[in-house]
């Protein structure tokens, strides 16, 4: 027997952390609030996908992968979009998109999936005409939503026995699953780890593609970074001294590139430049590369 595939659109602003069989949704609307959502499980892997926000000309997904198998040291999430949509930004994985295929690798801190362990990743796509959801997942290559066992066959009754006669549900009882309710309480903020290069709080953060948070150091040309415990949390993380930039810029222009980098340019103010150069020039461009921990420039 093989698994019925369903499709279905889930209206919320909270992400749907339960999987069902694999499904295909229709395109997002440009609501903020309508969340188009695509659901795969098989018995290895469940995967929740979710349109978090919309813009138009771009939205985000929200995945949540879930290994539903053996514990697992590693993972590799793969699947295709049907239209245009192309890969901009992505994090707590190694995103990267050939054609309308795209791949994500665990970080270093959610690569280890206990069974009915779970990671969140997300990332930013632009687009143009409709936003179908995609349709299947594979983790590790294999197919999440893929075909269940056969049964065995049941044995053939001696004698058919007449079925029983239905008991009528009470009247008044809505069917299927019970909406979901608020939580009883708020959430709460814990605070990051002060950043000891200033002794004071965190200021200029971008997130670099594997999950951590880049920031400013004691000056505009140095560079830290907050790293999330392995359970992904980043009140119990630690920080980094990254390499120095060429340049030490104030109001500039950045950006994390489609490749992961970070772009600086410009600067309204120059505090710090290389030899050759000088306070005056704002036309300066430079580049840091997370996986090298090196600074080049543009």
């Amino acid at each position: 027997m093989r698994p019925v595939v369903s499709a279905r659109f889930q209206r919320s602003r909270r992400r749907c952390w339960s999987a069902v069989a694999a499904s295909a949704v229709a395109g997002s609307t440009l609501a903020a609030l309508a969340i188009p959502a695509a659901h795969a499980q098989s018995a290895s892997c469940a995967v929740a996908y979710t349109v978090s926000s919309s813009w138009g000309t771009g939205f985000t997904a929200a995945i949540t992968v879930t290994n539903t198998g053996p514990g697992i040291s590693g993972w590799t999430l793969q699947y295709s979009y049907a239209g245009n949509q192309t890969l901009t930004q992505g994090w707590s994985g190694t995103w990267s998109q050939s054609g309308q295929t795209v791949t994500v690798t665990n970080a270093s801190w959610n690569g280890s999936l206990a069974t009915g362990g779970s990671a969140q990743i997300g990332a930013n796509f632009s687009y143009s005409g409709s936003n179908t959801a995609p349709a299947s997942f594979t983790l590790n290559g294999t197919t999440c939503g893929g075909p269940a066992p056969s049964p065995s066959p049941s044995p053939t009754p001696s004698s058919p026995s007449p079925p029983p006669s239905p008991t009528p549900s009470p009247s008044g009882t809505p069917s299927g699953s019970p909406a979901p309710t608020p939580p009883s309480t708020p959430g709460t903020w814990t605070a990051a780890p002060v950043n000891p290069a200033t002794g004071g709080a965190a200021t200029f953060l971008w997130l670099l593609p594997d999950g951590s948070v880049l920031s400013n150091g004691s000056s505009l040309n140095q560079w830290v970074k907050l790293v999330p415990d392995s359970h992904g949390s980043y009140a119990n993380g630690t920080w980094q001294t990254l390499a120095a930039s060429p340049y030490g810029m104030g109001a500039a222009q950045e950006h994390i590139l489609p490749d992961g980098r970070f772009y600086q340019a410009g600067g309204e103010f120059i505090y710090e430049f290389p030899s050759g150069s000088s306070a005056n020039d704002h036309n300066a461009v430079q580049l840091y590369n997370p996986v090298t921990n090196t600074w080049s420039l543009g």
